[in-house]
């Protein structure tokens, strides 16, 4: 419902507000620019494509991945530390002003970040383990919390 909503409000804005101003929000924009109508239509299909891309891998971590909805805010902040690193290696010194450089606040950041993907990850490990009758020990391995050990059960054949 909600795609529906926003498909049919945003075709409502564009026949209402943007065709009847097609000349001075678009045509005249791409000339100035230089801009062809086959470029123009290759660089928004691009954009449409990469929208397409970024809507089907959210939906997927809301569906299959551990935490779902909280786990994608995590993965969130995640990309947020990414674009903070990113824009200071590419664009530091090249392009804008000093908002595109590291800084004393982006590196709070991504401490903040980074500390609380490893306490969201270390919790979420240690909740799925003791839901499935285990905890996480030390040494990597796991100790059944139900009293049974592996060495008890005869006639059992593990495999990954």
């Amino acid at each position: 419902i909600q795609g529906t909503v926003a498909t049919v409000t945003l075709l409502l804005w564009q026949l209402m507000y943007t065709l009847p101003r097609v000349d001075s929000l678009i045509l005249a924009p791409m000339h100035d620019a230089g801009t062809s109508s086959i470029e123009a239509f290759w660089i928004l299909s691009g954009i449409a494509l990469a929208n397409l891309l970024h809507s089907v891998t959210f939906f997927q971590t809301l569906k299959f991945f551990p935490g779902g909805a909280t786990s994608a805010g995590v993965l969130k902040g995640l990309q947020a530390v990414m674009v903070f690193v990113a824009s200071s290696v590419l664009l530091c010194g090249r392009w804008g002003g000093l908002e595109m450089c590291w800084s004393g606040s982006k590196f709070l950041s991504l401490i903040v970040v980074v500390g609380g993907i490893f306490l969201y990850a270390t919790s979420t490990d240690l909740k799925k383990t003791k839901k499935d009758g285990f905890t996480s020990q030390s040494d990597g391995g796991y100790v059944n919390l139900r009293g049974v050990k592996p060495e008890d059960v005869t006639g059992v054949t593990m495999s990954v």
